[in-house]
């Protein structure tokens, strides 16, 4: 057993004992079903009282994160979860700052563009208005949007759905199997991994950061599907090149990749790029959608994909929601001309905030790697545990989701995922209480040790 060091003297000593262990649980270091030495051993090896050992594991007992049976030990367990979801809305009062998700307003382009599309409705109205696939304009539209981007199409490899997610939901319905394996980046985004849940396939992390992928060694035998987000990866930025692409596609080879680009038009003019997935997996489906670009009540996206993948997703949403509504697709379709002046004008809009949220995140003190496009900052808290500098921003107004919440094993502890989507002074002014939480000592070390233990 290496050694354990909490950090004494800012508050009592078992209280300091008991942040470093919940930091190594928080941070996947000490996992569920460990069972933790003996008290008086953890005494002799930190050097404290036994006292103050058995007070410390008794308050994490308290919190739900250890548990004991009699002849079996303390045992190292992880409490429900009764934070709210970053997209579910709050149980208790709003706050009046909430940075759970990452949206823009309208773009100004959307109030005509409805117009239009209520004055197209009744040439639509004498049909059944179910098309499993989509209006074929639409679809069409689409396609051409993809060619020009690089990655040829055609309408009938695109399926129309409501927004990314959906299309995901579509994709886990029609492929993944009762305890069948996903794998899906470790952090992402938390609905795309209670999907996976919710279809009883198990989540299978493939560990991300700004640097890109860290595939696991022989994780990938056992996986249905992959979920990957190329991107501006929700949360950590991650763009990834063509040469990235290319060892994806080789090294998913046999397996359903699930390419989501819900964040591909929001990079730099400037910044770096690469061509779609497909491109270089060619079995892949591509998820896009219009609610990031152009408005989250646009609720229209669309997959892509091999034809024969297609017509069975098409099939399996029968028992879902049957086809996707006319008028909001009559919108979708008004708009898909205008899309290069919306990106033009985002990525504008992005880049500013973007620039201030990483001079005042920098300014607190933590760090993050800055992203060339995307929504979000991925942020190293330098030590602070998210999940009490969440609580703590809650009890001041601020709804910000702890890094664990992207995490599927409820790790990332130290890091807190950031939208800049949002006026910069309302960005400073939460930062500001999160950190006057910090220095007014409501929360706890997240990584308080010299060394990473093993029982």
């Amino acid at each position: 057993m290496t050694q354990l060091t909490p950090s004494l003297g800012r508050r009592s000593a078992y209280q300091d004992l008991a942040d470093a262990l919940r930091a190594l649980i928080l941070d996947g270091e000490l996992l569920a079903g460990d069972v933790l030495p003996p008290q008086r051993t953890l005494a002799d090896a930190l050097d404290l009282s036994r006292t103050t050992v058995v007070a410390a594991l008794t308050l994490l007992r308290v919190e739900g994160y250890l548990s004991s049976r009699q002849g079996s030990g303390t045992i190292v367990r992880l409490p429900p979860d009764d934070t709210d979801r970053p997209d579910e809305p709050t149980r208790a009062r709003r706050p009046d700052i909430d940075l759970s998700i990452g949206v823009l307003p309208a773009a100004r382009q959307v109030a005509a563009a409805a117009v239009r599309a209520a004055d197209r409705l009744p040439e639509f109205l004498p049909g059944s208005g179910l098309q499993p696939y989509g209006l074929p304009p639409l679809r069409s539209a689409i396609a051409a949007r993809l060619t020009g981007r690089g990655l040829p199409t055609t309408a009938d490899q695109v399926l129309v759905t409501q927004g990314a997610l959906h299309g995901w939901d579509l994709l886990l319905r029609t492929f993944a199997r009762p305890g069948g394996g996903v794998l899906v980046e470790q952090p992402s985004y938390p609905a795309a991994m209670e999907a996976i849940r919710m279809h009883r396939a198990r989540p299978q992390p493939v560990g991300v950061s700004a640097e890109g992928w860290q595939w696991p060694s022989g994780a990938l035998r056992s996986a249905d599907l992959a979920y990957v987000v190329p991107d501006f990866q929700n949360p950590t930025g991650y763009f990834a090149t063509d040469a990235d692409r290319r060892a994806l596609a080789r090294r998913l080879r046999g397996l359903l990749v699930c390419v989501d680009e819900t964040f591909a038009d929001l990079g730099d003019a400037d910044g770096p790029v690469a061509a779609p997935t497909a491109c270089f997996a060619r079995d892949a489906v591509t998820l896009g959608t219009l609610s990031k670009l152009v408005w989250a009540g646009v609720r229209i996206g669309w997959l892509r994909g091999p034809r024969d993948t297609v017509n069975r997703i098409a099939a399996a949403r029968a028992s879902q929601d049957i086809a996707p509504p006319v008028l909001d697709q009559l919108l979708a379709l008004e708009l898909m001309p205008e899309l290069d002046a919306i990106q033009a004008e985002r990525r504008e809009l992005l880049r500013k905030r973007r620039a201030h949220a990483v001079d005042t995140v920098r300014a607190a003190g933590w760090r993050t790697v800055e992203p060339a496009g995307g929504m979000f900052l991925w942020v190293d808290l330098q030590g602070l545990s998210s999940t009490r500098l969440s609580a703590a921003a809650r009890a001041r107004g601020v709804r910000v989701p702890a890094g664990t919440q992207f995490s599927t094993s409820r790790t990332h502890d130290r890091f807190l995922r950031l939208p800049f989507t949002g006026p910069p002074a309302q960005l400073s002014e939460a930062v500001r209480r999160m950190t006057q939480a910090a220095a007014e000592g409501a929360l706890g070390a997240a990584t308080a040790r010299t060394a990473v233990w093993t029982v």
